[in-house]
């Protein structure tokens, strides 16, 4: 989603995105070829600290 908004909108949806999710928010976005490779990274942290798997 944030790929999609003007630049000048950016910080806002992310001060909001941290205010609704008070403890722990989750950014995603595509980047190119390592996209896999860094949702195997979010993955791996995830499982490594007990936390959902979205």
């Amino acid at each position: 989603m944030i790929e999609h908004l003007e630049k000048k909108d950016r910080k806002k949806a992310f001060e909001e995105a941290i205010r609704v999710g008070k403890k722990d928010i989750i950014i995603a976005f595509p980047c190119d070829k390592s996209a896999y490779h860094h949702d195997n990274l979010l993955y791996e942290n995830l499982k490594s600290k007990n936390k959902k798997i979205p």
